[in-house]
C-alpha cells in the first residue's frame, strides 16, 4: 500500500500558499499535512516491540492450536459412522496443514481410507487433491505429482475445481524452476495453461484471483499492479487473520520490487505476527525479515527471529523449507558468533585487567590465609584427635558391654551348673540307699532287673535336654527369633514357647555357647557325628547370607 508522502504534501502547502498568499489556508494544509504524516507513519513503520511481545506469546497459541486439535482427534477416534470420520480426518488435516507437515498427511490418508471404504468416487479424488496440495505446500513437488496423477478430472466437482487447477499450476510452476531450456519452457507454458483455466472459472473466489494475480505481476516485475491489487485483496481481507498473513508477504515483496525496505519491514513484522498468531509453522515472514535485518546491519533481532524459524521450519518437517532457512540461519549464526567472540575478547581484556588487580590482592590474602591455615590445621590434628579417642571409647564400650554379657553368661552357666550337680547327686543318694536296702532285704532278682532297665538313663537324658532347654532359652529369650532371621522364609522353625527346643536349634544352641566340634555335639545330643554335619550343612544352605558367614551370624546372637 503506497500514500503521499510528508515531503510531496509538504510541497503543495508551500505551492497553494504562495499562489493564495493566504495563511489560513497554509495553517490548513499544514495540518493535513501532519495528518497524512501520521498515517504514514502508521503504514511505515515497523513495529518490532509487537513482533517481540507476540514472539513471547508464541507457545500459548501453539498451547490453544494443540487443544483444538485434541478435541478434534478425541472425536475422530470415537466416530461411528465412516462419513463423520471422514469430515474429522479432513479437519484435522486442516489443523496441521500449516503446523506439521508429517501429521496433516496422516490424517489425509485416513480420510482417504474412509472415503474408499465409503466408495465415494468425488470423496476419492477430493483427497487426493488435498494430499497434493499438502505435497506441493511442503515443497515435495514429486510426491504432490504422483497424487495428481491419481486424479480423475471428471470426479472432480465445481467446488474443487478452482483447488484442482491452483495445485497444477503452482506444482508445474515449481517444477519449473529447477530445470533450464526447453523443458523449463514446456512446464511453465503448462502452468500457465492451468492459471488460465483458473482464471476462466466464474465462481473463482476473490482470495485466489487476488493472490495469484499478485504473484504473476511480482514475477514479471509490474509492481505497480501488484500494489493496486494487494490494495483491493487487503480491502475484503481482517487484519491478522490467516489470509492477512499472506496478504501481508505479498505487500512486502512489492515493497522489495520498489526498494521500499521500510515499508518491507512494516509488512514482513505483519505477516510474522500474523503466523504466530495462527501457529503457522511453515512460515517466511519471519526469517525473511531476519535476512532484511542482517542486510542492514542489526545484529541484535535477526538471530532471535531466525532461531524461533527454525524451529518452527523443524516442528513443521520439510525437508524443502529447511533448505531454504538453512543458508539464511548459517549467516546469521556466523554473524552472531561474530560478534560473540569480539565481544569475548572485550571481554578477555577486562579479564585480565580485573586478574592483575585481583592478583595483588590475592597476595595479601596468601598471608592472611597462611596464618588461618596454620590455626586450621591445628583444629584439624585436634579434630582427628577427639576422634580417634570417640573411636577407641566406642571400641572400649562394646568390649566392655561383651565382657559383661560373657561374665553373666558365666554367672548363668556356675549357677546352673551347680544346680544340676546338686540335683544329680541327691539322685545318685536316692538311687544308693535304694540299691542298700534292697541288697540289705536280699532282693536280689528285682535289683536285678532294676539295673537292667534303661528307663533311668532314658528319663535322666530327656531331663537332661529338658534342662538344657530351660537353661538356654533363659540365657538368650530371643535365640529362636533371632536364629530364624538369619534362615529364607520357607526354610524357618517355628515352636510354641511351652514347647522344647528342636534338634536342629539345639545343635546351633551348642554352636552359640562355643562347642563348635560335630563330635562332641554328637555326644551331648546322643546322634551319630554324621547326622550332626548333615544338619549343619541343610540349615546352611537355607541362609539369607552367604553360608560361610552364618555359623560366625548364631555365635554373635545376644551380643548387641
Amino acid at each position: 500500500m503506497t500514500s503521499p508522502t510528508a515531503k510531496q504534501t509538504v510541497t503543495v502547502v508551500i505551492m497553494l500558499g504562495m499562489r493564495k498568499r493566504n495563511i489560513s489556508v497554509i495553517l490548513s494544509l499544514l495540518l493535513l499535512t501532519i495528518i497524512v504524516a501520521c498515517q504514514d507513519k502508521g503504514k511505515g513503520l515497523p513495529d518490532y516491540a509487537l513482533l517481540d511481545r507476540e514472539l513471547s506469546q508464541a507457545a500459548a497459541y501453539d498451547k490453544e492450536k494443540v487443544k483444538t486439535i485434541d478435541d478434534l482427534r478425541r472425536q475422530f477416534m470415537t466416530a461411528d459412522r465412516a462419513a463423520d470420520a471422514h469430515s474429522l480426518a479432513v479437519s484435522l488435516a486442516a489443523e496441521y496443514r500449516s503446523f506439521i507437515n508429517d501429521s496433516a498427511l496422516y490424517y489425509l490418508r485416513q480420510a482417504l481410507d474412509q472415503a474408499k471404504r465409503m466408495g465415494n468416487r468425488r470423496l476419492i479424488a477430493n483427497d487426493h487433491l488435498l494430499m497434493a496440495n499438502q505435497y506441493i505446500y511442503a515443497s515435495y513437488h514429486r510426491e504432490g505429482q504422483l497424487e495428481l496423477a491419481q486424479i480423475n478430472r471428471s470426479d472432480i466437482d465445481s467446488t474443487n475445481i478452482e483447488s484442482y487447477y491452483t495445485a497444477h499450476h503452482h506444482l508445474y510452476q515449481y517444477l519449473a524452476n529447477d530445470l533450464q531450456g526447453r523443458q523449463r519452457d514446456s512446464l511453465l507454458q503448462l502452468s500457465n495453461s492451468y492459471l488460465d483455466s483458473l482464471f476462466s472459472l466464474s465462481n473463482l473466489t476473490m482470495l485466489t484471483l487476488y493472490r495469484e494475480q499478485c504473484e504473476q505481476y511480482c514475477m514479471m516485475g509490474d509492481y505497480d499492479k501488484a500494489d493496486s491489487v494487494c490494495q483491493r485483496w487487503e480491502s475484503i481481507t481482517e487484519r491478522y487473520s490467516r489470509n492477512y498473513a499472506i496478504l501481508s508477504y505479498y505487500e512486502a515483496e512489492v515493497a522489495r520490487g520498489k526498494a521500499d525496505g521500510n515499508s518491507r519491514r512494516y509488512w514482513l513484522i505483519e505477516s510474522a505476527i500474523s503466523d504466530i498468531r495462527h501457529s503457522v509453522k511453515h512460515q517466511m515472514a519471519l526469517w525473511t525479515l531476519a535476512e532484511q535485518l542482517t542486510a542492514d546491519g542489526d545484529y541484535n533481532r535477526p538471530y532471535k527471529y531466525v532461531l524461533h524459524s527454525w524451529e518452527c521450519a523443524q516442528l513443521f518437517n520439510a525437508q524443502g523449507l529447511t533448505w531454504i532457512i538453512s543458508p539464511v540461519f548459517t549467516s546469521i549464526n556466523d554473524n552472531y558468533n561474530h560478534r560473540l567472540q569480539a565481544a569475548n575478547q572485550k571481554l578477555f581484556i577486562l579479564t585480565i585487567t580485573i586478574s592483575l588487580l585481583v592478583i595483588g590482592l590475592a597476595v595479601s590474602y596468601v598471608l592472611v590465609r597462611r596464618k588461618n591455615t596454620q590455626l586450621a590445621t591445628a583444629r584439624a590434628h585436634l579434630a582427628e584427635t577427639n576422634s580417634l579417642l570417640e573411636e577407641f571409647n566406642t571400641k572400649l564400650t562394646k568390649s566392655n558391654l561383651q565382657l559383661g554379657e560373657a561374665n553373666r553368661l558365666k554367672e548363668e552357666y556356675i549357677g546352673q551348673f551347680f544346680s544340676m550337680c546338686s540335683e544329680y547327686i541327691d539322685k545318685l543318694d536316692k538311687y544308693r540307699i535304694k540299691v542298700n536296702r534292697k541288697l540289705k532285704a536280699s532282693q536280689n532278682a528285682e535289683l536285678l532287673k532294676m539295673t537292667a532297665s534303661e528307663q533311668l538313663r532314658d528319663d535322666e537324658y530327656k531331663e537332661l535336654l529338658a534342662n538344657f532347654d530351660k537353661i538356654f532359652t533363659n540365657i538368650f529369650p530371643n535365640f529362636v527369633e533371632r536364629f530364624n532371621a538369619l534362615l529364607q522364609p520357607d526354610s524357618r522353625i517355628h515352636i510354641a514357647p511351652s514347647q522344647p527346643l528342636s534338634p536342629t536349634l539345639r545343635i546351633f544352641a551348642l554352636i552359640r555357647l562355643g562347642i563348635e566340634e560335630s563330635s562332641r555335639i554328637a555326644e551331648f545330643l546322643n546322634y551319630p557325628p554324621g547326622t550332626i554335619y548333615n544338619y549343619r550343612n541343610r540349615i546352611k544352605n537355607k541362609a539369607l547370607c552367604d553360608r560361610s558367614e552364618f555359623e560366625e551370624r548364631v555365635k554373635s546372637i545376644g551380643m548387641d
